[in-house]
């Protein structure tokens, strides 16, 4: 808590030492059991915090007649951050220490950071308030990076990283808590690695489109790519309400429009041979002209000559990745779809050169953007996509690797099965 609440975790260059600490933090409270070393179920870790509250429930019962209303909430009231810290501010700063220090010894008698009574909240709030469990952590955790991670370099470093500063990375060579922990561990790395990649192909393409302002301000794109290719038109569809248990939609279906028209055979041959279960990357650009981009240098202190980099030059606003379900021609014929709703014989070379690909959308991505937008934290970035890439299908398995993992991670009982069978085959 004295580290959260230092100068350093809220100073913009603090985002390496908040990642370290976020992943200190995640490993003192990793569920295991103390005595046995085993990881604890999720009912195990729900039923011991709740013995905890209880247990400071009958303290404010006894000792604080001021917090009658919070001992005899329900456990799921009590423990809530904004309840416990709005009654907790009904009690003098000293009847605050004796609380935290004396009675709950949370914090030592003789530290200086006893006198201060925000500090004493923030302690007890954060010991007493429910953490999510890593199965919701891991099921709201989204599938596809995005422009926050491809270009945050305390995760994925660039080619001219020397090693001469930490990563807020999990590390392979420490001793793994359990099989969880070991999935996950490599889930994150695995993830981040094919981060880079991704990230890669994006500077690639973006730097073949070119894009840039004409002499109407418009964005315009003096290059072709032949993974990547303005949209025509891209548009939400469908939002299906969550499953039970869950926080974010259950799918995200929308429909993006590129043309064809103009590019050379090869090329449109492989945006006509994309199928389902395919990942797509779409992106907004919105290139500054040339008196922010004037500005922007004048900002980053660059010398003359030297280039603005990638995502600012070309105004890099948003990356998100999904799965196309299936593809359309001008016509509205299905192009390349083998779930038998066209039969072998009825399949025709497709129609014109408009091509619609109806995809799937991060749901748990959608849900944060969702969120942001609605916070006033960020805008709203669907309406400003306006690129569409591709990638090799041989480089481009990584979302069903990485979902298998995911997936395994997320479930208990698969976990305890497959340690099982690994004693049983190693006895």
């Amino acid at each position: 808590m004295q580290a959260r609440r230092s100068a350093l975790y809220s100073s913009p260059g603090g985002h390496l030492f908040r990642q370290l600490l976020d992943l200190l933090s995640f490993y003192c409270d990793f569920p295991l059991n103390d005595h046995t070393g085993e990881q604890l179920k999720e009912d195990d870790v729900v039923g011991q915090h709740y013995d905890k509250v209880s247990q400071l429930q009958r303290l404010f019962f006894k000792h604080w007649p001021q917090l009658y209303d919070l001992a005899l909430a329900n456990c799921a009231a009590a423990c809530a951050p904004d309840g416990l810290r709005r009654a907790l501010r009904q009690l003098q700063p000293d009847q605050l220490r004796q609380l935290v220090c004396k009675q709950l010894r949370l914090v030592g008698e003789d530290d200086p950071w006893a006198e201060d009574p925000e500090f004493l909240l923030d302690v007890l709030v954060t010991t007493y308030q429910r953490r999510a469990s890593q199965r919701a952590a891991i099921n709201a955790m989204p599938i596809y990076p995005t422009e926050g991670l491809l270009w945050d370099t305390t995760q994925i470093p660039t080619a001219a990283y020397s090693g001469g500063r930490p990563l807020a990375l999990p590390k392979l060579n420490l001793q793994f808590l359990s099989p969880s922990d070991y999935l996950l561990r490599n889930f994150h790395l695995f993830r981040l690695e094919a981060a880079y990649e991704v990230r890669e192909d994006i500077e690639v393409a973006l730097q073949r489109l070119n894009p840039g302002r004409d002499f109407d301000d418009n964005i315009v794109f003096r290059g072709w790519s032949k993974m990547a290719t303005p949209l025509t038109s891209f548009r939400i569809t469908q939002v299906s309400p969550p499953r039970v248990g869950e926080q974010h939609p259950a799918s995200v279906l929308a429909e993006v429009v590129v043309d064809t028209r103009g590019m050379r055979g090869d090329v449109a041959s492989g945006w006509d041979e994309l199928k389902q279960h395919d990942v797509l990357f779409v992106m907004g650009v919105n290139p500054p002209n040339e008196q922010e981009a004037a500005e922007a240098a004048k900002a980053a202190r660059l010398r003359k000559g030297q280039a603005l980099p990638l995502v600012q030059r070309v105004g890099l606003l948003a990356v998100r990745g999904a799965e196309v379900v299936e593809v359309r021609d001008e016509e509205g014929g299905l192009m390349n779809d083998f779930t038998g709703r066209v039969r072998l014989d009825e399949r025709k070379p497709p129609k014109g050169f408009v091509r619609t690909y109806v995809i799937a959308l991060d749901a748990a991505q959608y849900q944060l953007d969702v969120n942001a937008t609605a916070a006033g934290d960020a805008p709203d970035v669907y309406p400003a996509l306006n690129v569409v890439m591709r990638r090799d299908a041989k480089e481009n398995n990584f979302k069903v690797a990485g979902l298998a993992v995911y997936s395994v991670s997320g479930q208990d009982g698969t976990l305890r099965h497959a340690h099982a069978w690994l004693q049983a085959r190693n006895p």
